[in-house]
């Protein structure tokens, strides 16, 4: 979906929509280390493919970040069709949300945004760390600005996946630095 058709106006921090694809996302969680245990916070999660896969992956804490209201509501409506309830959306601005952070332990980014926006949403999941260390996951789809990632030193990358037919690389980093950040382990 174009931001036109998202209610979105265009600059240089939206950016349209696009599905994460069913079977590379479920290779990825597996062979990352995701386990059912964590918790899942998709930045960009349009109309929630990539929430219903962890879903489906038996993930049970699972949200969904989406700034267009269409989108959100596209969602709760593929949602309430399927019976799912227990997937949370919150529309909102990726950069306000920050005490949520701390409830969870892998970060999904599609690429939803430009680097502005990213590097205050990495720099909140840095100080939810410091405030509520523990490992966290960060899976980077299409990682155009993986520098901003790599920059704070919390995290390792740990998994490297590019899809053969359809491009579009996968880049999962794992927060191992933890002393680095400052926090006590």
């Amino acid at each position: 979906m174009s931001l036109k058709q998202l209610g979105l106006e265009p600059d240089s921090n939206n950016v349209h929509y696009g599905a994460t694809r069913s079977y590379e996302i479920n290779k990825v969680l597996r062979e990352s280390g995701v386990q059912k245990e964590d918790s899942v916070m998709d930045f960009g999660s349009g109309k929630g493919l990539m929430l219903y896969d962890c879903y489906r992956f038996g993930i049970k804490k699972i949200c969904g970040v989406e700034l267009s209201e269409i989108a959100c509501n596209i969602a709760k409506n593929n949602f309430e069709k399927l019976g799912i309830s227990s997937i949370n959306i919150e529309q909102v601005n990726a950069t306000e949300i920050v005490a949520q952070l701390d409830d969870y332990s892998v970060f999904y980014f599609y690429n939803p945004f430009g680097p502005e926006t990213l590097d205050v949403v990495i720099n909140n999941i840095t100080q939810s760390i410091k405030r509520s260390p523990r490992s966290v996951k960060i899976i980077y789809h299409f990682p155009i600005d993986k520098n901003i990632i790599e920059k704070t030193g919390l995290f390792d990358l740990v998994y490297d996946y590019a899809p053969y037919f359809f491009g579009g690389q996968y880049l999962v980093y794992e927060s191992n630095n933890l002393s680095q950040a400052g926090v006590k382990t």
